[in-house]
């Protein structure tokens, strides 16, 4: 009767495809389609299943009926896109991948409209092959045992998991899996107790699932693996280690100073930073071990310990006791750092030290107020090339402190020191392209500073000291030091990185020299080679931004001390000078020049814009660097002078000016007041100022103006203008040392044995 109905469809169906009237209800397959090989009714349909592959696939039904259905399936991994026909139809089943290893259906219903009669056929997908996995291939344990964890990756609905022994191929009971069975990819805890055996144990975990078997081998420990540690001291002093699983922790011995500590880490720990021990005072070498444990059961516990590390708890291994001659010794950014515990002891730094990415704060005790207390008392020294000078120290060569950024901006005391106290010395230091920003008292070496600093740098061409904005007066910011002063001195030293005040002093080498009524700070043998800058009209100098404080029976004195860089002030009313800003107690300048350009809002000069006190010397120097007065007439301080712009040095008082010359040009503003070859104006205090053996180059802009005769002592036969020619011969300078002063340069005079 079947095959009756398949011819009478093929007949039906040619003759509706001649007729053209049913095209439109055919849905031809795609191409990788299965089709059902005839057309069948609704009801045969419904005899047999329609079996699909376990694999994605697409079917093709072929059904024929004499009414109009609607098609809906019960399972949303077989899906039609067909959902009503008439007559011949080709209906596309889509199945997705069946997941699981056993076989799955799906229902399709057929509602035929008019009897609203329900016709359901069968679809069967085969099962997917078995598969079983698991992301360990191995399980290893330590003595002390523990949990671990595994997944086992299957498509089966049902699998069991036993542990057996290796060997023996028997269940194990020191093993355990949980859960044991299940459905599907599961995450699995297996647990092992702890070995007492003292033999290595083997077992393995069995996976099964229609009839497939996946094996996993786990191996346990018959002692307790010894850590594997590393001692990391160039910035943290931090001891690390790889993690041991199976232990429930860990035991640091530490000896020092032949006391044992013994310290109790956690399990899980991978490092601990030895400088959070409290060293009691004691500086020297140190032994570290560390030993990971177990307990075992009946209160045994196992151990092993590691290799035993050697170490300079605070400094280099080389180190003596910190006293003279025995110093301690500075060759890591964590040694340098670790000076700041015993800031009255003896240092030498023997290797360049390179501070990228490091912080590196001052050198101090604390921060309280954001400021950085704690005085240096001891000596600190990176003396690398030999000693050329024995009476001080210094040496032709210094070790560095490489790439140190220093970010400080609301914090006061800010150098490589805080502060060095009147004890203290710091010497042949050399600091690489510095990048310091602070709040106030700023130097490369020191903020603050009442002891020496000798033959310490700044090197390179990237460097920048600067404070941050402020309006605050006591802001004071030095290439070198910020704020010198009781018995302060700073000698030999030079400074290349740009310097940019906001506020206060600004000098090249120091930002004031600030004096107390029993000392006299110096500076000597100095040399700026970078520009100066100052947003604001507090004095700025090359090398000195301003000298002030308290009177006292000796001078103030800076010596030896050159400048080539451009300094500049930038608001009205400011004192700039190539060496000196300004000065208003005694002061000595003496053996000092400037090359470098200056400019002023206010009083510009080659040595010191405004030199006051009731005692003032400037002997033995000279400027060649354009000098220019911006500001106007109104502001009163208009005055451009190469070696003294204005004196206030108080009625009664003396000043005297001996041995100098300018050749450097000056210029002024339209309307301010005239510029003058070596001095130019009192401020009407003191009416004469002596003037010996000084010289100008007879040019415009250059030569002494008679303007200024009647502040001078002598008026015009004080001083002396000479043509080039004149400059240039050695028999012009009435008066001079030629022998250990002065030599005849290039052109024109210059001082022996210091910068040209």
């Amino acid at each position: 009767m079947k095959n009756k109905y398949r011819k009478l469809a093929v007949i039906m169906l040619t003759a509706v495809c001649f007729a053209g009237c049913q095209q439109e209800d055919i849905v031809y397959p795609a191409p990788d389609a299965k089709v059902a090989e005839t057309y069948l009714t609704l009801n045969e349909l419904t005899q047999s299943p329609v079996v699909v592959q376990g694999a994605e696939g697409t079917y093709i039904l072929k059904v024929i009926s004499d009414e109009k259905w609607t098609l809906s399936s019960s399972q949303a991994w077989c899906s039609v896109s067909e959902t009503e026909g008439f007559k011949y139809s080709q209906v596309p089943i889509s199945y997705s991948e069946n997941p699981w290893n056993e076989p799955r259906t799906a229902e399709l219903t057929f509602l035929i409209n008019e009897s609203q009669e329900m016709k359901v056929v069968t679809v069967e997908q085969e099962a997917s092959e078995t598969s079983l996995a698991a992301d360990s291939k191995e399980l290893q344990y330590n003595i002390g045992g523990g949990e671990k964890d595994i997944t086992l990756q299957t498509n089966a609905v049902e699998w069991s998991v036993e542990v057996i022994d290796e060997t023996t191929h028997t269940p194990i009971t020191w093993c355990s899996v949980t859960p044991a069975t299940g459905k599907g990819t599961t995450a699995l805890k297996v647990t092992a107790e702890s070995n007492t055996t003292e033999v290595i144990r083997k077992a393995s975990l069995v996976f099964t699932a229609a009839g497939k078997n996946l094996s996993i081998p786990v191996v346990q420990a018959d002692k307790l693996e010894a850590p594997v540690i590393t001692l990391d001291d160039y910035n943290d002093f931090l001891l690390s280690w790889s993690e041991i699983t199976g232990v429930d922790g860990y035991k640091l011995k530490v000896i020092a100073d032949q006391n044992e500590t013994i310290i109790d880490i956690p399990s899980g720990t991978i490092s601990y930073n030895l400088d959070v021990i409290d060293w009691k005072g004691y500086v020297g070498m140190i032994s570290v071990q560390l030993f990971s444990y177990a307990n075992i059961g009946g209160g045994t516990v196992a151990q092993m310990g590691s290799e035993i590390i050697e170490a300079h708890n605070l400094f280099d291994e080389t180190s003596g006791d910190g006293e003279e001659g025995s110093e301690y010794i500075i060759t890591k950014p964590r040694h340098l750092r670790n000076v700041s515990k015993y800031l009255d002891k003896n240092y030498k730094q023997t290797v360049d030290i390179d501070l990228a990415n490091i912080d590196m704060a001052p050198i101090s005790t604390e921060l309280v107020n954001n400021i950085y207390n704690g005085s240096f008392t001891g000596v600190y020294e990176a003396t690398k090339g030999d000693i050329i000078d024995v009476a001080t120290g210094r040496s032709s060569e210094q070790y560095k402190i490489k790439n140190w950024i220093l970010n400080k901006a609301s914090n006061t005391n800010c150098g490589l020191f805080a502060s060095i106290g009147s004890e203290g010395i710091v010497r042949n230091v050399c600091i690489e392209n510095p990048v310091i920003k602070a709040k106030a008292k700023v130097g490369a070496i020191a903020g603050y500073c009442s002891g020496q600093i000798i033959s310490c740098h700044t090197t390179g061409s990237d460097g920048t000291i600067s404070t941050a904005t402020t309006t605050d007066a006591e802001v004071h910011l030095g290439g070198i030091v910020g704020y010198l002063t009781e018995k302060g001195e700073v000698s030999y030293c030079s400074n290349t990185a740009a310097i940019e005040g906001t506020a206060g002093c600004v000098g090249g080498i120091v930002g004031i020299i600030m004096r107390d009524a029993n000392n006299a700070p110096a500076v000597t043998y100095c040399t700026n080679k970078a520009n100066v800058i100052c947003n604001s009209k507090s004095p700025v100098g090359g090398v000195v931004g301003s000298i002030a404080g308290a009177a006292g029976s000796d001078l103030i004195k800076v010596i030896g001390c050159a400048n080539t860089g451009e300094i500049s002030g930038t608001q009205a009313n400011n004192q700039v000078g190539g060496i000196v800003g300004r000065a208003t107690i005694d002061t000595e300048i003496s053996q000092s020049y400037n090359t470098g350009s200056i400019t002023a809002m206010g009083s510009a000069s080659g040595i010191i814009a405004r030199m006051g006190g009731t005692s003032a010397i400037v002997r033995d120097c000279y400027n060649t660097g354009a000098i220019k007065s911006a500001g106007t007439a109104t502001n009163g301080n208009s005055n451009a002078a190469g070696i003294v712009a204005t004196c206030t040095v108080a009625a009664g008082g003396s000043m005297a000016i001996e041995n100098c010359h300018n050749t450097g040009g000056m210029t002024t503003s339209n309307g301010a007041s005239f510029g003058n070859g070596l001095f130019h104006r009192t401020d009407g205090k003191l009416s004469q100022i002596t003037m010996k053996n000084c010289f100008s180059l007879n040019e415009d802009g250059k030569s002494q103006g008679s303007g200024s005769d009647s502040f001078i002592s002598g008026g015009s036969s004080s001083y002396k203008n000479l043509s080039a020619s004149e400059m240039k011969s050695t028999s012009s300078f009435t008066g001079w040392d030629f022998s250990t002063i002065w030599e005849m340069g290039s052109e024109y005079p210059t001082l022996r044995g210091l910068l040209k």
